[in-house]
């Protein structure tokens, strides 16, 4: 069991502002911290504050904290997720003729 999928959307048509978004996932972080629950994160173009948040949270430092779904990012950021106790997620895009970043990223890690 866990609390998801929760995170953080930028993309240019999601009309809820950052603000907002931002508020309402760290309350989101709070309950999985009350429920003792790991979290399945969304993020998309949000990585920096949605790690920052996931840092600010009480879940920072817990043995489950969750999944970051659907990883895309680079090497530095899989780094500092799995820092704060998150697992990666590679999803359909490490297949993708297009994805060039993503299938070395998963490579490092075999």
């Amino acid at each position: 069991m866990a609390i998801g999928e929760i995170g953080l959307d930028y993309s240019w048509n999601n009309k809820c502002p950052r603000e907002t978004q931002q508020a309402v996932f760290s309350e989101q972080l709070k309950l999985a911290t009350e429920l003792n629950l790991p979290v399945i994160i969304h993020n998309f173009q949000s990585y920096a504050d949605c790690l920052q948040l996931v840092a600010a949270s009480p879940l920072a430092g817990n043995d489950h904290v969750g999944v970051l779904h659907h990883f895309t990012g680079d090497y530095q950021t899989a780094q500092r997720a799995i820092g704060l106790g998150l697992y990666l997620s590679f999803a359909a895009p490490v297949t993708y003729k297009n994805a060039k970043k993503v299938p070395p990223l998963v490579a490092s890690f075999l």
